[in-house]
């Protein structure tokens, strides 16, 4: 192959040598661990908000489902500051433990909406609800933190989903015990509050792709080092066949080059599969995730373009300390 390349040889035939040689080496091999693992890290991770867009139609109709617990700071509209805490719940003679989530009147009537009834209502979760034998008008005990408070059940909420039909919404605030806060939001029937958490995930997304990026630059450069070194025989072959050796550095440079573009495609489209994969494996166990989320052809571009960034950085600077 070295053999063929003489001194008049054009940029394109001495890639082309160099190419052929890395197929030979363990270059690829280096190049797949250093660039494409984290690209098809930050690829696979980016599927994540897309999943969340595609579910929205799915949450939307699941009966039950209309509430959720979101971090203190995130979203907007239909949200309201709650404490989650657990505490007994008492009832015509039967008790159980469940989560509860303090409220103060006003988000307990947004949130639930029922009118409030009494100076401390409730809404009870479904399943508890038939669990404890409770029907709006009940009255119920609940105990947490040390004390015990009366409550008016005035409402029951949930269905299908298990988790809105378990928990209890509660009026007041316990001065003995906060629990931990949250924000409860509802879905509001084709317009979720996923809004603001899908932004937020497609901010992270790019956040980590850089992040990687970054932590996996020194991996990198000494990957090139490693395949420069490995390499090192044929560009001093074709020294000695009267090729420049900065011609002969500048086309090993190019090939690594085009090899770290090449690894961060499959690395981009590697991540794509696993995710999709993942998904497929959780549907064969049960578990409901039938969603395929489709990247955006701008995504993969520019993950692919981050990944390749750092493969002509680490490689640029490998052949030069080499030299």
């Amino acid at each position: 192959m070295v053999a063929a390349v003489g001194r008049a040889a054009s940029l394109p035939a001495l890639l082309r040598v160099l190419l052929s040689a890395a197929m030979h080496r363990d270059v690829l091999l280096l190049l797949l661990v250093a660039v494409s693992t984290p690209a098809a890290l930050a690829s696979a991770y980016s599927l994540v908000p897309r999943a969340l867009e595609e579910a929205k139609p799915l949450l939307a109709r699941w009966e039950g489902s209309s509430l959720l617990l979101l971090p203190p700071g995130a979203g907007a509209q239909g949200c309201t500051t709650v404490h989650l805490a657990f505490a007994r719940v008492e009832a015509g003679g039967r008790a159980l433990e469940a989560p509860v989530l303090l409220v103060d009147a006003g988000g307990f009537q947004g949130i639930t909406g029922c009118r409030a009834a009494g100076e401390a209502p409730l809404s009870l979760g479904s399943l508890l609800a038939g669990m404890l034998g409770a029907r709006p008008g009940s009255r119920l005990t609940l105990c947490m933190g040390g004390g015990c408070r009366s409550y008016l059940v005035s409402c029951i909420h949930g269905g299908g989903g298990l988790y809105a039909a378990s928990i209890v919404l509660a009026a007041g605030a316990w001065s003995s015990l906060a629990g931990e806060e949250y924000r409860l939001c509802s879905v509001p029937g084709q317009q979720p509050v996923l809004e603001g958490l899908e932004a937020a995930l497609s901010e992270y997304a790019r956040i980590l792709a850089y992040l990687v990026a970054a932590v996996y630059l020194p991996i990198a450069y000494m990957a090139c080092r490693r395949a420069v070194q490995s390499l090192e025989g044929d560009i001093e072959t074709l020294y000695s066949m009267g090729v420049p050796l900065q011609e002969a550095r500048l086309a090993l440079a190019l090939a690594l080059s085009l090899l770290g573009l090449l690894m961060s495609a499959y690395g981009v489209l590697l991540g794509v599969f696993a995710m999709h994969a993942a998904l497929y494996t959780l549907r064969l166990f049960g578990a409901p995730a039938p969603l395929q989320p489709v990247p955006s052809p701008g995504g993969l571009v520019s993950l692919a373009g981050v990944f390749t960034a750092e493969a002509v950085a680490a490689a640029v600077a490998a052949v030069q300390r080499g030299g």
